[in-house]
């Protein structure tokens, strides 16, 4: 197995960086952040900038890192389960009463409610 893709990690360490947050206590565990060190250094491998780049890597080492990658995807992954239970909500519920499609609009726009903001307004039931 030979790695030459440099934008896979990358892609990761962007996703992570959409909720920094919810993963600033893995990396910086000394316990669960383990996982998160072969991206890291996949990610950089190829880094713009000399000083964030790791020496060189070999391709055994590489295929080293890649196995770890894939098996701390799973520690990652079961490390955020109770993120995910924790997220889980019911189904959401309309605060006021329901409005007609042929009711006036609520806005105050005088037109019926399916003609003006029923177009843009999510449907909650």
């Amino acid at each position: 197995m030979f790695y030459t893709n440099p934008c896979r990690p990358s892609g990761f360490m962007r996703g992570i960086q959409l909720r920094p947050n919810s993963w600033q206590e893995l990396i910086g565990s000394e316990e669960f952040g383990g996982p998160m060190l072969p991206i890291m250094i996949l990610t950089h491998e190829h880094d713009p900038d000399p000083a964030m780049r790791p020496p060189e890597i070999a391709p055994d080492k590489r295929d080293e890192l890649l196995q770890s990658l894939i098996a701390g995807l799973t520690h990652i992954y079961r490390y955020f389960a109770s993120h995910r239970q924790l997220a889980t909500q019911g189904p959401l519920r309309r605060q006021g009463p329901k409005i007609g499609r042929n009711d006036q609009c609520p806005c105050g726009s005088g037109r019926k409610y399916k003609h003006c903001c029923a177009t843009s307004a999510p449907t909650f039931h």
